[in-house]
Order: C-alpha cells, then sequence, then structure tokens
C-alpha cells in the first residue's frame, strides 16, 4: 500500500503517528473477539478487551481495531489504537492496554492514511 502512516491524538493530548500493516482473514477462523490468521498475533481479549477486532498492526507493535465494545450490532464501528505496552490499572485489580481513538470509521481511517 503506498500510503501507510496516519496521524491522531493519543491519550495525553500529543499528537502521534503510525504506519500501518493490514493483515489478511480468514472467513473460517471466527473466535468471538479476535479473527486473524496472524499466528503471531496476541488475542486482545487476554488483555482486558473484548469486541475489539484486530485488523492491522503498526511496526512497534500496536494493534488497529475495529471498536464493537458499545454496539456489537453497529455497521461502522469506531477505529482504535490498541498500546501493545502501555496498561492502565483498575480499581479491582486487573489492567488493560491503553486505548486511543483513532477514526469514527474505516473511511475517516482510510482518509486519513498518507505516506
Amino acid at each position: 500500500m503506498e500510503n501507510n502512516i496516519f496521524d491522531f491524538t493519543n491519550v495525553y493530548g500529543e499528537k502521534d503517528e503510525r504506519d500501518v500493516n493490514f493483515l489478511s482473514f480468514k472467513t473460517d477462523h471466527i473466535d468471538g473477539d479476535i479473527i486473524s490468521n496472524q499466528e503471531n498475533v496476541s488475542d486482545i481479549s487476554n488483555f482486558g478487551y473484548k469486541n475489539i477486532v484486530l485488523f492491522a498492526i503498526c511496526a512497534n507493535g500496536d494493534y488497529i481495531c475495529f471498536d464493537y465494545r458499545h454496539d456489537a450490532m453497529t455497521k461502522k464501528p469506531k477505529i482504535v489504537l490498541v498500546c501493545h505496552d502501555e496498561f492502565v490499572d483498575h480499581d479491582d485489580g486487573t489492567s488493560s492496554m491503553v486505548i486511543n481513538h483513532v477514526a469514527d470509521s474505516f473511511e475517516d481511517f482510510i482518509d486519513m492514511l498518507h505516506t
């Protein structure tokens, strides 16, 4: 893909930039949370999130995902970046990876891509 970089504002209010490498998918492998044929990609549900569907990964290991947490039936899920190495601790003693909003739809995300 010629345009494979996008800019966004991270959860700390800073301008940030990532590259994107789209993953391929199998239609016969659906586990409810993650749909992917990439053996080396961690299952995000193991890190505190369900209804997040991985579709791309950044060179630094962060995940680019469809966000179905609030409406599993939506036809236009938001796009989020899940940081693979940043965690937030919760009052109940659990932790989960930091999620950054990137775009309100996949179309908006594609429009963000540049070189």
